[in-house]
């Protein structure tokens, strides 16, 4: 049962990326839910288990842009691969330091994606590039709490025990 409930979350992370946050007409303040997605499952489940994620997900949203075939895919594998690390080497056991990992991993993801792209398809000066990747990885964060909670109440993250 519990992994009926993962499939339609998945399902629905989907459909609310692809479908719904493009025509509320964001800008530049659109979340990305599969990359913090990618940086979760990164985090709570090890490298090759964030790899995946991350190439399957990057894989899905080049898809759906269409601008470059493969960058994000390869971008977000790194990204997961980097989140994984970073659970081996330091303590992300609250809220605030998953969320904290969420915006380090979305600029990393912005600088693998300014490096794949390069900078003729942005047509913008660098100091704007860091500042759209940095005020996308701030609200991309926000959401980082509420799909935590998702994750433990699916099982996919570890439960914190209370003491």
């Amino acid at each position: 049962m519990i992994n009926i409930f993962r499939f339609l979350t998945l399902t629905a992370l989907l459909i609310v990326q692809f479908m719904l946050i493009p025509r509320l007409s964001l800008g530049m303040f659109e979340p990305d839910l599969l990359l913090v997605f990618t940086v979760l499952i990164g985090l709570f489940h090890g490298m090759e288990t964030g790899c995946i994620v991350g190439f399957a997900a990057g894989l899905l949203s080049d898809v759906n842009t269409g601008i470059l075939l493969g960058a994000k895919a390869l971008s977000w594998t790194q990204v997961g691969f980097a989140a994984a690390l970073a659970r081996e080497k330091l303590v992300f056991d609250n809220y605030l330091s998953q969320s904290l990992l969420v915006v380090l991993g979305c600029l990393l993801a912005g600088v693998f994606q300014v490096f794949f792209y390069g900078m003729s398809i942005h047509d913008a000066s660098l100091n704007n590039i860091i500042f759209h990747f940095t005020i996308q990885a701030l609200i991309t964060a926000a959401l980082s709490y509420p799909l935590v909670r998702l994750l433990r109440w699916l099982r996919w993250a570890p439960v914190r025990q209370q003491e």
